[in-house]
């Protein structure tokens, strides 16, 4: 019924069709020939309609990001398990240590036996009284998991966002820096790659860490990327100075949705199966990325 996601590393493509059988297919020779993997639901059966909607890499782990649920890969995504889920939200993590974030509920939670059950864990977050906790996305950098922490009080704007991080191993998060008066329902981490952490938010820019310990306003280094038209139906027409790297579509908890090969300096992208909304479109490659918001309606 046609591709739903799509991811490539390397030389490595994987692909995955829409509907509610899913299939995950890997092809290592840059997409000339595809091969069927091998994917086990364990657990309950994933929700009638669930599909693939992104894939995420983290050292040898590989999550799938599935509504309603998620699959993970530990051999470079030649067999898959998927789990179902009570609500919709993001995995990452480690080998037999995942960290879970509820969009439901803004919890975390972990697991320790590959997703069959899932512990809240709030050690190292700020408890003060008389104001409400969130937790906001979900991003692995480094080998570390980060996650957006900020509360919400009468006055939106006077307690500042922190994002906190923690180690395979580890039972409590760390605060890494502040973001500001932020108000909570404003920011979610929205793009990782395996050095950098981008924050987007709504009216406030795009901010990335400043060697994992800050954060600073991305504005200035996206270099020139134009999309067109915003807001869009159908068809994205992207511009950039920059060519050869990876296009990616990111939604706003931070969820890769598609990504392709940038080749020309004009690309046409299809986003009529997007859901309406704000999503991020990056350009990566070398030591460069271009980044810039679209409005689907």
């Amino acid at each position: 019924n046609g591709i739903s996601a799509f991811f490539s590393y390397g030389s490595q493509f994987y692909a995955t069709g829409a509907g509610t059988d899913i299939k995950i297919y890997k092809s290592i020779d840059n997409g000339a020939t595809w091969n069927e993997t091998s994917l086990t639901v364990e657990g309950d059966p994933l929700s009638y309609n669930a599909e693939v909607q992104g894939f995420e890499k983290h050292g040898d782990m590989i999550f799938a990001d599935i509504g309603y649920g998620f699959a993970f890969s530990a051999d470079g995504g030649d067999t898959w398990t998927a789990r179902k889920l009570a609500s919709d939200g993001k995995v990452v993590g480690w080998p037999n240590n995942f960290i879970r974030y509820d969009n439901w509920s803004y919890q975390i939670l972990n697991s320790t036996d590959n997703g069959a059950s899932w512990t809240l864990t709030t050690d190292g977050f700020p408890i003060l009284a008389g104001i409400i906790q969130y937790a906001g996305g979900l991003g692995m950098v480094n080998g570390r998991v980060y996650v957006l922490n900020t509360m919400e009080s009468g006055d939106l704007s006077e307690y500042p966002g922190y994002y906190y991080y923690i180690d395979n191993g580890s039972t409590s998060w760390t605060p890494a820096a502040s973001l500001g008066q932020i108000p909570w329902d404003a920011v979610s981490i929205d793009g990782t790659s395996e050095t950098d952490l981008y924050v987007s938010t709504f009216g406030d820019g795009v901010w990335t860490n400043a060697g994992n310990t800050g954060v600073e306003d991305a504005a200035g280094a996206n270099h020139f990327i134009s999309v067109y038209p915003n807001p869009a139906t159908d068809m994205l027409y992207v511009d950039c100075e920059f060519t050869g790297g990876l296009m990616s579509i990111m939604d706003f908890t931070g969820r890769v949705i598609s990504q392709t090969p940038f080749v020309n300096n004009r690309q046409q992208v299809n986003i009529s199966r997007l859901k309406t909304g704000m999503y991020i479109i990056s350009i990566d490659g070398f030591d460069k990325r271009y980044q810039s918001k679209f409005i689907k309606q």
